[in-house]
């Protein structure tokens, strides 16, 4: 199955229960360098801007709608939800960056059958940092599913998997 296809059948269920449909476009233009301009004021008195150089921008990954999708198929297919946990942190204005406590913890958990199941998502190339490595050592040695998740296809797979009692082994944590 790909992304479209589930996407259609996704939002097929959606409009079923009178919900908008969704996309979960996995790439976004993230500014790398601002525009410069210079605020005037005309003849009449009205503020103008003049930009001089216009802003620079560059597509990347959207982590945010990639968490997003593999909770939408978990959802479809498990009927069950994933939690998403965020470790980063937060910044907080007059105040600054305030590291989480959750340092490590996968990006989705939640239960199936019983059994915790903690999902980490990443980029392609992506690797795990050492903190992540200790949590998935931790759910594992508790009984718990950690796994790891690239694109929409493993998180298809993974959750087909899971679904029919098949052995995760193959997925490896840091997959």
């Amino acid at each position: 199955m790909t992304q479209t296809q589930f996407e259609q059948l996704y939002n097929e269920r959606r409009a079923n229960l009178g919900r908008h449909a969704v996309t979960f476009p996995l790439m976004k233009s993230k500014i790398t360098k601002k525009a410069t301009f210079k605020d005037i004021v005309d003849e009449q008195g009205r503020p103008e801007r003049i930009i001089l150089e216009k802003p620079i921008s560059k597509k990347v990954f959207n982590t945010n709608k990639f968490n997003e999708l593999c909770q939408a198929v978990w959802e479809y297919y498990t009927d069950t939800k994933l939690k998403r946990i965020s470790s980063e942190g937060k910044w907080r204005p007059g105040i600054g960056f305030i590291k989480s406590t959750n340092k490590g913890f996968a990006d989705l958990h939640g239960l199936y059958n019983g059994r915790a199941i903690y999902i980490e998502t990443k980029q392609e190339k992506e690797k795990h940092l050492q903190s992540q490595k200790d949590f998935a050592k931790w759910v594992q040695d508790g009984g718990g599913i950690y796994v790891s998740v690239r694109s929409f296809e493993d998180m298809y797979n993974v959750t087909q998997a899971i679904m029919n009692g098949e052995s995760l082994e193959v997925w490896g944590y840091l997959k």
